[in-house]
């Protein structure tokens, strides 16, 4: 089967949009989504392959902004997924 690119440009985008106006909520709720600025995407396929959002903050980092970006990193260096083994079964089971 064939898909024109036109097709997959505009899910693609739209996909994006969504993917956008979600991460844009969090800053809706707290009234300071003036000061977000989101550039055009850029086409980069991460070592790890699952998409991101890059983030360059101006001015001093506060001190919970960067503990939560090193909690973050550590997060993606573990391996969590014997933790969650059982869970999977579980759920696998379910369906």
């Amino acid at each position: 089967a064939f898909v024109d690119s036109d097709i997959i440009d505009r899910e693609f985008q739209q996909l994006n949009k969504e993917r956008v106006d979600a991460f844009l909520s969090f800053f809706n709720d707290e009234g300071v989504e003036k000061q977000i600025k989101i550039h055009s995407s850029s086409n980069i396929v991460p070592y790890n392959g699952f998409s991101f959002f890059k983030i360059d903050y101006k001015g001093e980092m506060p001190e919970s902004l960067i503990n939560a970006y090193m909690e973050m990193n550590e997060l993606n260096d573990m391996s969590p997924r014997k933790k969650f083994k059982n869970e999977r079964r579980k759920n696998k089971t379910r369906s």
